[in-house]
């Protein structure tokens, strides 16, 4: 029993079948092959018979097993990672912290700018990572100004010619969007605007009329752009007002701080007069008024009568000391 029974397949000699333990211990020597592979390999041994689904699975076999996962996730390291880490630490070292905004419809950042434009020369031009760095800065430095340049001109234009000639309201749709802007204003003063609106106007601004990606608009966060920009923003829309230079705004704030402290001392001092009080203020004024001008009239006081000089010294008992003194 231990024998297979179909031993004429074997040219009459007896094959004895394998134990259970023997056969499963010999499995992961065929953890490769494919399950038509096996089966085939089983039903010629004679181990088993032939299944019904073997001649369907050969004309149409099941898609292979996928590939076994490698343990972890796989580090991927670009060539800028490490450009990105030293512009990164010399920004922190100088006290700027170059942040990624959302501009544009996506997230920006300045350092990976700074670093692709790096790899760029390195790879293109075979400079060194020293030579590269410092060919990048000067390309930054360069465009700052550039932009600031091209800021002030466009207000310092607009001033002169006029909106109307300015080359960008020659589309018709950035002509349509600034009477929409203009439209807006009359409805409400830009002071009064939320902050987002006013950063919308801004942006249009950059985009439509200076015609800046989000290189140059990131600038804004300086305070030299940040009145270049108040100064076009005025020149295009004349209903707002121009932003203040430096001692002027100092002066208006100035200004402020005086009127509100004058305002607190006032609250302060403002208390309730009694009206008794007040008519006898007024009678003393009067009375002191009738004797300044008795004695402009009568310098000498050698001759004036004594009735007249009791009544001065009762007044001045009377009327200029305290009551205990009197």
């Amino acid at each position: 029993s231990h024998y297979h029974s179909g031993r004429a397949a074997y040219g009459g000699r007896r094959v004895p079948l394998p134990t259970m333990s023997r056969f499963t211990g010999m499995r992961h020597v065929h953890l490769n092959e494919g399950i038509i592979t096996r089966t085939e390999k089983l039903v010629r041994a004679g181990l088993c018979e032939e299944p019904s689904w073997l001649k369907a699975f050969k004309v149409h076999p099941p898609p292979p097993p996928p590939l076994k996962a490698r343990k972890g996730v796989p580090k991927i390291v670009f060539p800028t990672d490490k450009l990105f880490g030293i512009r990164e630490a010399r920004q922190r070292q100088m006290g700027v912290r170059q942040e990624p905004f959302y501009a544009h419809g996506e997230m920006q950042s300045a350092t990976l700018m700074f670093a692709q434009r790096q790899w760029d020369l390195m790879a293109k031009h075979n400079m060194s990572e020293y030579e590269a760095y410092e060919s990048v800065e000067k390309e930054m430095v360069s465009l700052k100004a550039k932009a600031l340049t091209q800021l002030e001109g466009l207000a310092t234009n607009l001033k002169v010619n006029g909106t109307a000639k300015a080359s960008f309201m020659s589309a018709p749709k950035a002509a349509d969007q600034m009477a929409k802007w203009q439209v807006r204003l009359e409805a409400q003063p830009w002071a009064e605007w939320e902050l987002g609106q006013q950063v919308m106007l801004d942006h249009w601004i950059c985009t439509v009329a200076l015609e800046w990606g989000w290189e140059q608009e990131r600038y804004l966060r300086d305070e030299e752009f940040e009145y270049a920009l108040g100064v076009l923003r005025h020149a295009i829309f004349p209903d707002i007002a121009p932003p203040l230079d430096e001692a002027a705004a100092a002066a208006a704030a100035e200004v402020s701080a005086m009127e509100e402290m004058t305002s607190s001392m006032e609250a302060a001092l403002e208390v309730e007069v009694d009206p008794a009080l007040e008519e006898q203020v007024n009678e003393w004024y009067s009375e002191f008024g009738s004797w300044q001008t008795k004695v402009y009239q009568t310098p000498d006081f050698s001759t004036w009568r004594d009735s007249e000089k009791d009544a001065l010294d009762q007044w001045i008992l009377t009327k200029c000391l305290p009551k205990q003194a009197a």
